[in-house]
């Protein structure tokens, strides 16, 4: 089946500057018109004033925490984040039934085809996927941007 590019997202909306880390969320809407299969991916930073660490350490992938499938329908919304939204990088891929995708332009994670919550390379799958970019900023200290919400659109 070929896989068709499609949107890849309409934007992270920033809904405030200055939220504090601990009430920070992101979350993946589905504007499409098909049900959907999200996952997720994240890379902290812990440091002065950052107080959160997702757990993954090494380099390059290793650092990132993956987490996957989500399955969202047509309007639904699913928090798949909820700390230290502006003191991690975070990536989206997403997929439907008929052969669409969301991704490209970021990292290659392995994805199998099961839910799970891993560290980096920790998923042993020849499966994988091109995330894109969600958030594009670390970040530490007090003034850290707020709430995220990456929409899927069709």
């Amino acid at each position: 089946m070929k896989s068709k590019l499609l949107a890849v997202i309409l934007g992270v909306v920033t809904l405030g500057l200055g939220a504090s880390q601990a009430g920070a969320v992101t979350r993946f809407h589905n504007a499409s018109a098909n049900t959907i299969w999200t996952a997720h991916a994240f890379a902290s930073t812990s440091g002065f004033l950052c107080g959160w660490n997702d757990g993954c350490s090494g380099s390059g992938i290793d650092d990132w925490r993956l987490q996957r499938w989500w399955q969202i329908a047509p309007g639904g919304t699913v928090q798949v984040h909820g700390f230290g939204y502006g003191n991690a990088f975070h990536d989206a891929y997403a997929e439907d039934a008929f052969g669409h995708f969301w991704g490209g332009g970021g990292n290659t994670f392995p994805v199998g085809n099961s839910a799970n919550d891993v560290c980096g390379t920790g998923l042993e799958t020849s499966r994988r996927a091109t995330f894109f970019r969600a958030s594009n900023t670390r970040c530490c200290g007090g003034s850290c941007a707020g709430d995220g919400t990456v929409n899927f659109l069709p």
